[in-house]
């Protein structure tokens, strides 16, 4: 793997031991990650939104990062759904399934990765959402449109 791949993995390593004392740009002191686009390009989230670091697991770096992000936005569920909807298919990512109830879950793919989405009220004021996003390679590789090899067929 070149050292350009890895250079965004390096910088959640480093986001994720200095967290604690606040002193790395995009991070707080309380655990999060307050500048997400600048660790996850292909994935955007709203403008506000707070990646969780208790919650998160990233492996590799972009733009073939696997694991999961897990935060809150000031959007509201529906605006947040909206969001990704949108952001995602214009990053050549098609959406698959959506179900809708009170954790509403989207699955999208793209040309080598499978993205779920799952989306819930935030529990506080003010109409925020939480989401959780956990992204990995596809089984077997399959092109879009194109089913994926049976597990354990050559």
């Amino acid at each position: 793997m070149s050292a350009r791949a890895l250079a965004p993995a390096a910088l959640l390593a480093a986001a994720l031991l200095a967290a604690g004392c606040g002193s790395m740009p995009g991070t707080s002191a309380n655990r999060e990650i307050t500048d997400p686009a600048r660790f996850l390009p292909d994935v955007p989230l709203p403008e506000g939104t707070k990646i969780d670091l208790e919650r998160t697991l990233i492996l590799g770096g972009a733009p073939d990062w696997t694991g999961r992000v897990a935060g809150v936005t000031p959007l509201s569920e529906e605006d947040l759904i909206g969001h990704f909807r949108e952001q995602l298919g214009k990053g050549g990512w098609k959406l698959v399934s959506i179900a809708r109830s009170k954790a509403s879950i989207m699955t999208f793919t793209n040309a080598t990765r499978a993205a779920t989405i799952e989306v819930a009220p935030a529990g506080g004021f003010g109409g925020s959402s939480a989401f959780t996003v956990v992204v990995s390679p596809q089984l077997g590789g399959a092109a879009p449109g194109q089913p994926a090899p049976a597990a354990g067929r050559k």
